[in-house]
C-alpha cells in the first residue's frame, strides 16, 4: 500500500527552505517593528521600549520580502508560476 515510487517524491532544493525561513524572518521583523504603532495605546509604555527598532525593523523586512521572491521564481522553475496567481487573483 505504501510503497516507494519515484514519481511521488518532489524536486525541492535548498530554495524553499531558506524562502520560507526568510519570509517568516521577514513576517517576524514587521510584526515586532509595527507594535509600537499597534500597541501603543493599548499598552501604554510597554510598547515605547521598541520604537528605536522601529525603522530599521520595517527597512530590514522590505529587504528580507526583496530577496524571498527571487528566491521563489527560482524555486518555481517559472516566472508566469509564480505571476499567474498575482495576475487571475
Amino acid at each position: 500500500m505504501f510503497e516507494y515510487m519515484d514519481y511521488n517524491i518532489a524536486p525541492w532544493g535548498h530554495e524553499i527552505v531558506i524562502y520560507f525561513f526568510l519570509i517568516g524572518a521577514a513576517g517576524m521583523t514587521f510584526v515586532y517593528a509595527a507594535a509600537p504603532v499597534v500597541f501603543g495605546n493599548v499598552f501604554g509604555g510597554a510598547a515605547k521600549s521598541m520604537e528605536p527598532f522601529q525603522r530599521v525593523g520595517l527597512i530590514a523586512s522590505l529587504v528580507l520580502l526583496a530577496i524571498c521572491g527571487p528566491l521563489l521564481i527560482v524555486d518555481l522553475g517559472q516566472p508566469a508560476r509564480f505571476l499567474y496567481p498575482i495576475l487571475y487573483f
